[in-house]
């Protein structure tokens, strides 16, 4: 038995359902979902990222300052407000050097296993292919210290500079005088630096003393959102660091000088704008 052939109506009908059939959006034009606070301040933080050219966001880990950054980033990258997310991080090896020739792959794939924190975030808001054309075209890039010197990160970027507390104050230096007309984001932890003269507690000073144009927010443990059982080792740990058990006396390596306390009167759980 022949089959028969569809009608005019039946074929005008199909051509209908095939016009208006949804287009499925692509990771860069979907919209990401809107970037919420989950504290007093984490909103700080978010409104100092929209308002200032840098900011400094200090307090332990857990508390989202990596996170809030980068999904800023991402979503400027999406709504077409930026061109290009560079990230500097500190390759602190058990050495304490930042050899990175002897691994594989171009600059991006050596720096990779230091980056990775940044990179998960990034493949969980955009997918792990659209994260990885990122970053073969550029516009998400890595840059180590080693290659910085002599750069100027201008005005279609957003820089993040991420585990600020492991720098000295050299690298710091070389950092801050990179930054052009970008928005650069400086975060750490001023007491868990992994080096013995972290220059970040130095910078943050001369931040606030000059007031050199930045918004300095702090948190502390009661804003972390990581888990509760993270929160109650940083509590731990900060209170072994602060007091001997048996002299009762500060034994942090950190110049009391120096020393920036997550309850600081001054920044804690607001932003410091010298900008304004």
């Amino acid at each position: 038995m022949a089959v028969p052939r569809p009608t005019k109506a039946e074929k005008r009908q199909a051509r209908k359902v095939t016009k208006t059939k949804p287009k499925t959006a692509t990771p860069t034009e979907a919209t990401l979902t809107p970037l919420s606070a989950k504290n007093a301040s984490q909103a700080t933080y978010i409104a100092a990222i929209k308002k200032s050219q840098q900011v400094f966001a200090l307090g332990p880990a857990g508390a989202g300052k990596t996170y809030i950054a980068t999904h800023y980033a991402v979503n400027e990258i999406i709504e077409d407000r930026c061109k290009k997310f560079i990230v500097a991080r500190p390759m602190v090896s058990s050495d304490k050097s930042e050899n990175i020739g002897f691994l594989p792959g171009d600059l991006n794939m050596k720096f990779t296993p230091w980056a990775l924190p940044i990179l998960d975030v990034i493949e969980r808001l955009v997918g792990k292919v659209r994260a990885q054309e990122w970053l073969r075209k550029g516009i998400v890039e890595f840059a180590p210290f080693q290659f910085m010197r002599g750069r100027t990160f201008g005005e279609d970027a957003i820089v993040l500079l991420d585990e600020a507390q492991n720098c000295t104050t050299e690298q710091l230096r070389l950092f801050v005088t990179r930054i052009g007309d970008c928005k650069a984001i400086i975060s750490g932890d001023p007491q868990q630096s992994d080096i013995r003269n972290s220059g970040l507690p130095y910078m943050v000073m001369l931040a606030r003393r000059y007031r050199v144009g930045a918004a300095i927010c702090n948190f502390s443990s009661k804003d972390i959102v990581r888990s509760d059982l993270c929160r109650a080792w940083v509590d731990a740990f900060d209170a072994e660091d602060h007091f001997s058990v048996d002299t009762q006396q500060p034994k942090s390596h950190t110049p009391s000088a120096l020393l920036i306390s997550r309850q600081d009167p001054l920044i804690s759980g607001r932003a410091y704008l010298d900008a304004d």
